[in-house]
C-alpha cells in the first residue's frame, strides 16, 4: 500500500485509512491487533472510502490476527472504522 494513516475520531475510536496508488482487488482483509497489553477493540467496519463509500465487512473484536474474506472489490482505497478501550494505533490492515 502507499500509505497508512490513523484519525481519531474520539476518545476510544479512529481511523486507519491505505490508499493505494492504482485500484487493487482485494478479497482478504489481515486485520492484526497488539495484544501484549490486552484485547482492545470492541468492534470494527471496513468501507471503500471515497465519495461512493461503501462498507464492506464488519466485526467485533479482532485478536491477534483475523483474515477476512470479503466479496471480491477493487478499491483505490480502503478504511478502517475502530471502536476500542484505548490505543487504536494497535491495529494493523494489509488488504490482499
Amino acid at each position: 500500500h502507499e500509505r497508512a494513516r490513523w484519525r481519531t475520531t474520539g476518545p476510544s475510536s479512529g481511523v486507519l485509512t491505505m490508499r493505494f496508488p492504482t485500484p487493487q482487488l482485494v478479497s482478504v482483509i489481515d486485520l492484526r491487533e497488539d495484544i501484549a497489553k490486552g484485547q482492545r477493540v470492541s468492534s470494527w467496519s471496513l468501507s471503500t472510502g471515497g465519495p461512493s463509500s461503501s462498507v464492506i465487512a464488519t466485526g467485533t473484536t479482532i485478536g491477534y490476527r483475523q483474515l477476512r474474506r470479503i466479496t471480491p472489490t477493487t478499491v483505490t482505497s480502503l478504511e478502517l472504522t475502530v471502536e476500542a478501550v484505548d490505543a487504536v494505533q494497535r491495529v494493523e490492515m494489509v488488504g490482499k
